[in-house]
């Protein structure tokens, strides 16, 4: 799929783009030639010039390397068509030179193939070339291998991933921390309140002995049935010691 980013790989090799048209349009210029050999060589860029069916006829050494070649003579003549599966000439590189031939440029991501087979994520711009009088002449790609980066963002993407979980986890944590210390002062207000019915239930034991200890004296004396009533107080008394029993 073909699309447009602002990738500073790309965009930093303009003024490459401007050298090798200028060399399109004046081939004889040594001055550009120079210019251009300078800069190839020390783009790390690959660099590739060819022609409207895609044979390629120049081709700087780091695009060259980037492929698995040991030099760039390996290549010329033959077509773009060697760095790409032939499911990706369709899917991408198709796409890609049609766009380029309407709006002069391109850019998308693509699998490289090396010479060995191997393939490398790339990010490519196709950039149209034109006469003076407008006639195309061929096509300028800028590949740069994007391998690196996508380990970086990989990276990035688990290492993201790890710090999300290590906050889930946590929080987590926290929360078991949280209720641990609400489930001791939960447990601390039990106490307080099992001590407190304790005491209660002590006080009460105390007082219903009290309460039986004074029954008992009373009916260690014998019943006389010519004793004296009882008067008031004693009365009073034993009332208050049956209301406790009750």
């Amino acid at each position: 799929m073909c699309f447009v980013p602002g990738d500073g790989i790309i965009m930093a090799t303009s003024k490459i783009f401007k050298w090798i048209k200028a060399v399109a349009h004046h081939s004889r210029n040594e001055q550009i030639l120079q210019h251009l050999a300078m800069a190839t060589k020390q783009a790390n860029e690959g660099i590739v010039v060819c022609e409207l069916n895609g044979t390629i006829r120049f081709v700087n050494t780091a695009c060259a390397r980037m492929h698995g070649y040991e030099t760039s003579a390996e290549l010329l003549g033959k077509s773009i068509a060697c760095f790409y599966a032939t499911e990706q000439l369709k899917s991408t590189v198709a796409p890609l030179i049609e766009e380029t031939k309407n709006r002069g440029f391109a850019l998308c991501k693509a699998e490289h193939v090396r010479k060995d087979s191997s393939t490398f994520p790339s990010h490519m711009k196709m950039t149209l070339v034109t006469s003076e009088e407008g006639k195309r002449l061929g096509f300028i790609l800028l590949i740069a291998d994007i391998t690196e980066r996508n380990q970086l963002e990989e990276t990035l993407r688990q290492t993201t991933n790890q710090a999300k979980e290590l906050e889930k986890q946590l929080e987590h944590f926290q929360s078991q921390i949280n209720q641990r210390d609400q489930d001791q002062q939960d447990l601390k207000q039990q106490t307080d309140e099992l001590a407190n019915a304790n005491q209660q239930l002590q006080q009460r034991i105390k007082e219903l002995e009290q309460a039986q200890e004074a029954l008992s004296e009373s009916q260690d004396y014998p019943i006389d049935e010519e004793a004296e009533p009882l008067n008031t107080k004693q009365l009073e008394r034993l009332s208050e010691m049956a209301k406790k029993l009750t």
